[in-house]
């Protein structure tokens, strides 16, 4: 199949093609120069899998394996939001 690059610098991918792949909209993908070929090469990332991870009270997290994981104390969050709003209530917080 053959492409155009639009003014933008855009290449349309045809739908026969798109549907073929898989690719959806917000596909992304990784670009590379072939300097041996003359060739542009697209590659797709691997779709990422979310998996379920429960904390130590049992709460369920979404994680993604490519990102970090943030250690988040809900007990601790909610104490401070108890005391921030009991100091609010008698006045000692301006």
């Amino acid at each position: 199949m053959r492409a155009t690059i639009d003014k933008f610098g855009r290449v349309l991918i045809p739908k026969k093609l798109r549907d073929e792949a898989g690719i959806d909209n917000g596909t992304e993908f990784e670009l590379e120069f072939d300097i041996f070929s003359n060739s542009i090469i697209l590659k797709q990332f691997p779709a990422v899998q979310p998996y379920v991870e429960y904390t130590e009270w049992g709460w369920p997290v979404i994680m993604y394996q490519e990102e970090e994981k943030v250690y988040f104390d809900i007990k601790n969050f909610i104490n401070e939001g108890h005391e921030e709003r009991g100091r609010k209530l008698l006045g000692l917080d301006d």
